[in-house]
């Protein structure tokens, strides 16, 4: 994958050995100081703006909750999903405290944007399990494979693509073929267009995949609001 700017600065290896040493740098100045300083942050456990969001509020079209680092839940009327990943602890315990997910939205394939052990644990909350939909750039749908999420679940994107996604109703139980079926046709369900856009990034889980995947921005339109995902 090659940037189409410019404008983009291409990352030099030179500048990637200097980012190495910095990291391993302050990683051991951390080891030695000890978790002392991520003590004198108290996370807020409190959820209630999350679980009190509801569908049928018309005062609300959008409710954006940050869950630290470069993760965060976006509610828009009737659609939940997740953009990117971590560094501090969260500000709840499990997956399950939350609603269930319907789309998850992944920029690029950086650790700290896509964690293999996150991914897992949403998938692994049973209301997800069938439920829960990834856009991804191009060329990631493997790794998604990979550590066990089936493919038919995950829609590799180009800069550019477009998708309409049907968003069903929390309380279609989607294991039963025939309720899904009938959900399915119903005049009732919502839609959203989920566009994938250019941005200047690179991507790379490792010295040797340096720009393998795609990197990219979203835009994604509801009924209500239209919002963009700079990645």
């Amino acid at each position: 994958m090659v940037e189409m700017w410019p404008s983009a600065n291409p990352r030099e290896a030179s500048k990637e050995v200097k980012g190495i040493e910095s990291l391993l740098g302050d990683y051991i100045k951390n080891a030695f100081r000890g978790k002392e300083k991520n003590q004198k942050l108290k996370v807020d456990l409190d959820l209630k703006a999350i679980t009190d969001y509801s569908e049928d509020d018309k005062n609300i079209a959008l409710q954006l909750t940050w869950l630290g680092h470069a993760a965060f839940l976006l509610q828009t009327s009737p659609i939940n999903f997740m953009g990117p990943y971590r560094c501090r602890g969260r500000g709840f315990k499990k997956f399950s405290e939350l609603p269930p997910i319907d789309l998850i939205i992944i920029s690029h394939n950086h650790y700290d944007h896509l964690d293999k052990y996150t991914i897992k644990e949403i998938f692994a909350d049973k209301r997800n399990k069938k439920r829960t939909h990834i856009f991804c750039p191009l060329d990631l749908k493997k790794w998604f494979k990979g550590i066990g999420i089936p493919v038919d679940q995950v829609t590799e994107c180009d800069w550019w693509d477009e998708n309409e996604v049907t968003i069903l109703p929390e309380s279609v139980n989607i294991s039963d073929e025939n309720a899904l079926n009938e959900a399915l046709t119903s005049t009732n369900n919502r839609k959203i267009t989920i566009c994938t856009v250019p941005n200047q990034h690179f991507s790379g889980r490792s010295m040797s995949d340096s720009n393998q995947t795609l990197w990219a921005g979203w835009v994604v339109k509801s009924q209500d609001c239209t919002y963009y995902f700079a990645g």
